[in-house]
C-alpha cells in the first residue's frame, strides 16, 4: 500500500491520514481518509440566518405598533433563540456527518438532529467502486461523488466530499 502524506485541518472536507479514532477501531487499524461535506454547503444556513435577522428587524416596526414593547421584546428573544438554534444544528450536522476509510473498513457516521446516530461499517475487501464522477456547477465547486457497493447486491452508498 502506498504511503499517504498527512494532510488535514479541522474544517477541511477531505483529510488524509487524520489524527482521529473511533469506538470500534482495532489496534492495527489506521484511518486513511476522513470525509465530510465541504464547508461551502453551510452557505445556505448562514444566508437563511441573515435573512431571518433582517426579517425580524423589519417586523419589529410593524409589530411594535400593534402590541406592547415588552411583548415585542419577548418575541425577539424567542426568534433570535430559534435562529441561533437553527444555525447551530446546521453546523453540528455538517461537522458530525462524516465518512471514514481505514485500511480495513469503510465507515459512514450520520447524526440526525443529535438524537439518532446511524453508523454503517463494512469490511473493505467486500466493497468495489462502481464509479467516480466529478459533479458541480460549471465545475466551479468540484465535488467527487463515489458510488461504492457490495458485489453481491445493488445497494450503494453515495459519499460526497
Amino acid at each position: 500500500m502506498p504511503q499517504l502524506e498527512e494532510s488535514h485541518s479541522t474544517l477541511h472536507s477531505l483529510c488524509v491520514r487524520p489524527n482521529v479514532q473511533f469506538d470500534s477501531q482495532r489496534d492495527d487499524e489506521i484511518v486513511l481518509l476522513s470525509m465530510r461535506a465541504h464547508p461551502v454547503t453551510l452557505i445556505p444556513a448562514f444566508f437563511n440566518t441573515i435573512v431571518f435577522f433582517i426579517l425580524i428587524f423589519f417586523l419589529n416596526f410593524v409589530i411594535s405598533q400593534l402590541i406592547s414593547v415588552r411583548s415585542v421584546l419577548y418575541i425577539n428573544i424567542f426568534f433570535i433563540f430559534f435562529v441561533f438554534v437553527y444555525l447551530w444544528m446546521q453546523i453540528v450536522n455538517w461537522y458530525f456527518n462524516i465518512g471514514l476509510i481505514t485500511n480495513m473498513q469503510i465507515i459512514d457516521v450520520d447524526f440526525n438532529i443529535l438524537t439518532f446516530k446511524e453508523i454503517l461499517a463494512q469490511n473493505l475487501p467486500m466493497w468495489r467502486i462502481l464509479r467516480l464522477k466529478p459533479v458541480g456547477l460549471f465545475q466551479v465547486f468540484l465535488i467527487l461523488e463515489a458510488f461504492i457497493s457490495k458485489p453481491q447486491d445493488r445497494r450503494s452508498i453515495a459519499s460526497l466530499s
